[in-house]
Protein backbone atom coordinates (compact mmCIF):
# COMPACT_ATOMS: atom_id res chain seq x y z
CA UNK A 1 0.00 0.00 0.00
CA UNK A 2 3.01 2.27 -0.16
CA UNK A 3 1.59 4.35 -3.05
CA UNK A 4 -2.16 4.20 -2.35
CA UNK A 5 -1.97 6.66 0.52
CA UNK A 6 -0.60 9.24 -1.86
CA UNK A 7 -3.86 9.73 -3.77
CA UNK A 8 -6.66 8.73 -1.42
CA UNK A 9 -9.06 11.43 -0.25
CA UNK A 10 -11.58 11.76 2.58
CA UNK A 11 -11.08 8.40 4.24
CA UNK A 12 -11.02 5.19 2.35
CA UNK A 13 -12.67 1.79 2.30
CA UNK A 14 -10.34 -1.18 2.54
CA UNK A 15 -11.31 -2.20 -1.03
CA UNK A 16 -10.58 1.28 -2.30
CA UNK A 17 -7.18 1.30 -0.65
CA UNK A 18 -6.35 -2.10 -2.10
CA UNK A 19 -7.43 -0.95 -5.58
CA UNK A 20 -4.91 1.88 -5.52
CA UNK A 21 -2.19 -0.10 -3.74
CA UNK A 22 0.75 -2.12 -5.05
CA UNK A 23 0.35 -5.87 -5.51
CA UNK A 24 2.44 -6.40 -2.36
CA UNK A 25 0.11 -4.33 -0.17
CA UNK A 26 0.96 -4.20 3.51
CA UNK A 27 -1.78 -4.76 6.04
CA UNK A 28 -4.23 -1.91 6.58
CA UNK A 29 -3.41 -0.08 9.80
CA UNK A 30 -5.80 2.49 11.22
CA UNK A 31 -9.55 1.89 11.27
CA UNK A 32 -11.27 5.18 12.01
CA UNK A 33 -14.96 4.75 11.32
CA UNK A 34 -17.44 2.21 10.02
CA UNK A 35 -20.04 2.72 7.29
CA UNK A 36 -22.62 -0.08 7.09
CA UNK A 37 -20.11 -2.42 8.75
CA UNK A 38 -17.23 -1.46 6.44
CA UNK A 39 -14.04 -0.19 8.08
CA UNK A 40 -12.62 3.07 6.71
CA UNK A 41 -9.04 4.27 6.81
CA UNK A 42 -8.21 7.86 7.64
CA UNK A 43 -4.89 9.61 7.17
CA UNK A 44 -3.62 12.92 8.45
CA UNK A 45 -3.78 15.49 5.66
CA UNK A 46 -0.14 16.46 6.12
CA UNK A 47 0.95 12.85 5.60
CA UNK A 48 -1.32 12.46 2.57
CA UNK A 49 0.05 15.69 1.04
CA UNK A 50 3.64 14.59 1.63
CA UNK A 51 2.95 11.19 0.08
CA UNK A 52 1.27 12.87 -2.92
CA UNK A 53 4.38 15.00 -3.47
CA UNK A 54 6.59 11.93 -3.33
CA UNK A 55 4.35 10.05 -5.76
CA UNK A 56 4.64 12.88 -8.29
CA UNK A 57 8.37 12.16 -8.36
CA UNK A 58 7.49 8.81 -9.98
CA UNK A 59 5.18 9.70 -12.92
CA UNK A 60 4.62 6.13 -14.13
CA UNK A 61 3.71 4.96 -10.64
CA UNK A 62 1.47 8.01 -10.16
CA UNK A 63 -0.38 7.29 -13.42
CA UNK A 64 -0.90 3.63 -12.50
CA UNK A 65 -2.16 4.52 -9.01
CA UNK A 66 -4.55 7.17 -10.36
CA UNK A 67 -5.83 4.80 -13.03
CA UNK A 68 -6.52 2.04 -10.47
CA UNK A 69 -8.18 4.59 -8.16
CA UNK A 70 -10.38 5.91 -10.99
CA UNK A 71 -11.36 2.41 -12.14
CA UNK A 72 -12.33 1.41 -8.62
CA UNK A 73 -14.51 4.48 -8.14
CA UNK A 74 -16.10 4.16 -11.60
CA UNK A 75 -17.14 0.62 -10.61
CA UNK A 76 -18.40 1.87 -7.24
CA UNK A 77 -20.43 4.63 -8.91
CA UNK A 78 -22.01 2.11 -11.29
CA UNK A 79 -22.88 -0.16 -8.36
CA UNK A 80 -24.39 2.75 -6.43
CA UNK A 81 -26.37 3.81 -9.51
CA UNK A 82 -28.06 0.40 -9.55
CA UNK A 83 -28.80 0.79 -5.82
CA UNK A 84 -30.33 4.24 -6.39
CA UNK A 85 -32.79 2.77 -8.88
CA UNK A 86 -33.97 0.01 -6.57
CA UNK A 87 -34.98 -0.69 -2.99
CA UNK A 88 -31.43 -0.06 -1.72
CA UNK A 89 -31.62 3.68 -2.49
CA UNK A 90 -30.59 4.80 1.00
CA UNK A 91 -27.56 2.51 0.99
CA UNK A 92 -26.49 3.82 -2.42
CA UNK A 93 -26.85 7.43 -1.25
CA UNK A 94 -24.89 6.73 1.93
CA UNK A 95 -22.07 5.10 -0.05
CA UNK A 96 -21.89 8.00 -2.50
CA UNK A 97 -21.85 10.49 0.36
CA UNK A 98 -19.09 8.60 2.17
CA UNK A 99 -16.99 8.35 -0.99
CA UNK A 100 -17.64 11.84 -2.38
CA UNK A 101 -14.05 13.10 -1.94
CA UNK A 102 -12.67 9.97 -3.61
CA UNK A 103 -15.20 10.17 -6.46
CA UNK A 104 -14.16 13.77 -7.09
CA UNK A 105 -10.47 12.87 -6.95
CA UNK A 106 -11.00 9.99 -9.36
CA UNK A 107 -12.39 12.27 -12.03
Amino acid sequence: MQHAERILQGGQSADGARAAADAGAQRLEEVAEVLHGEPRLVMLETIRAYAAERLEEQPEMADAARRAHAEHYADLAAHCWRDLLGPRREIGLAMLAAELANLRAAW
